[in-house]
């Protein structure tokens, strides 16, 4: 389109329009797929509730590469970690080893020692025995703690200028 401020005005109109008739996973969708609104409410729903796939999978609309910058490697670094701590907390350490090769692997390079921590916590019968996680609590309430941190990287993110948006979170589609 020749007028990139008309065309966005025009997308966000549709997301605003879709949300209101309550489409919201096509609000989603077209806000991922169209890279130009970050529905930040909505991120961080997902976030504290759990729906952390949900969530990685909205954030890499927008951001596709886990190691592009410093905030990049921090929220996908949490989100990563926030899965294994729940997998943890459910007592299933077969996924938790899953996402410890498959998921947490990529930030090695960040954290030399990150996997072999991460495999003694997956090798506890109750990782609150570990004495850095002896105060663990609740993981929504864990989430919930982290979540200051993951908005200051969001915020500070150069690749997200511009296309936060700060509406309250439309509820996901499960």
């Amino acid at each position: 389109m020749a007028d990139s401020a008309a065309y966005r005005r025009l997308i966000s109109s549709v997301i605003k329009l879709l949300d209101s008739n309550n489409y919201h996973e096509s609000a989603r969708t077209l806000e991922k797929e169209s890279g130009f609104v970050f529905n930040l409410g909505y991120f961080e729903h997902c976030f504290v509730t759990g729906l952390l796939e949900e969530a990685e999978d909205y954030l890499a609309g927008f951001l596709p590469y886990i190691h592009e910058n410093a905030y990049c490697v921090n929220v996908f670094f949490e989100l990563n970690w926030q899965k294994f701590m729940d997998v943890l907390d459910q007592g299933d350490r077969i996924e938790a080893r899953r996402i410890l090769d498959e998921d947490l692997r990529p930030f090695e390079r960040y954290q030399p020692d990150l996997i072999v921590s991460a495999s003694e916590l997956a090798s506890l019968e109750d990782f609150r025995t570990h004495e850095a996680f002896m105060n663990y609590g609740v993981p929504e309430e864990e989430r919930r703690e982290r979540l200051e941190f993951v908005r200051t990287n969001l915020e500070a993110n150069p690749l997200l200028d511009g296309k936060i948006q700060y509406d309250p979170p439309a509820p996901p589609q499960a």
